[in-house]
């Protein structure tokens, strides 16, 4: 199950709070900021914090949430096998690792393997993703 797009302009958000997003962040491992393995947490202001994928994820997750979006957090292992976390919207991933948005399927190519998604409310239960399709434009 993947997220959907709210509204046709989605994309143009998207991009806009990938941008805000990246330009204010500076990769941190939990460990070296917080003296723990992982650590979850809502930044304190977007435009200018450090931290790992998970806060850069919640970061765009709760920006796209303010424009009206629904959005989910997806637990995947990347193409060297580590855990990382993405935000996902529609056919869009906002991924800390990516210069600029990309659609799910790139990652899947890349060598990525999606594992669990968040619900669309933050206390909302994580689902098992089985599989995903993608159909040819």
């Amino acid at each position: 199950m993947l997220p959907t797009a709210n509204t046709p302009s989605y994309m143009t958000d998207v991009f806009e709070v990938f941008g805000r997003v990246k330009g204010g962040f500076t990769y941190v491992s939990d460990m070296e900021l917080h003296g723990v393995r992982e650590d979850w947490r809502f930044p304190e202001n977007v435009d200018n914090f450090e931290g790992d994928c998970d806060d850069f994820a919640i970061a765009c997750r709760m920006l796209l949430k303010e424009k009206g979006h629904n959005c989910r957090l997806v637990f995947c292992r990347t193409e060297t096998g580590g855990g990382h976390l993405i935000c996902a919207i529609g056919k869009m991933v906002l991924d800390n690792r990516m210069n600029f948005p990309v659609e799910i399927r790139y990652l899947q190519q890349r060598g990525y393997e999606f594992i669990s998604a968040s619900g669309l409310q933050p206390e909302d239960d994580w689902h098992e993703i089985v599989g995903i399709s993608f159909k040819q434009s």
